[in-house]
């Protein structure tokens, strides 16, 4: 059986909140969604996307 290859995700550059919350997550990569929300001053939801949920309405599937 022959398996199939997954196709590459999209890539795309990283902005200034994407790297803020990759430094609240080296800091602390167990920390709750809700406190990494709260210290970067953007919702729970914009957290869970990866940060996606403003550039793309979010709900999410980026």
């Amino acid at each position: 059986m022959e398996r199939e290859e997954a196709e590459p995700m999209p890539s795309r550059a990283l902005d200034a909140l994407d790297l803020r919350l990759l430094q609240c997550l080296q800091i602390d990569g167990r920390a709750p969604l809700t406190r990494i929300a709260e210290v970067l001053g953007v919702s729970d939801q914009t957290v869970a996307c990866g940060g996606c949920a403003p550039r793309h309405g979010c709900g999410c599937s980026a």
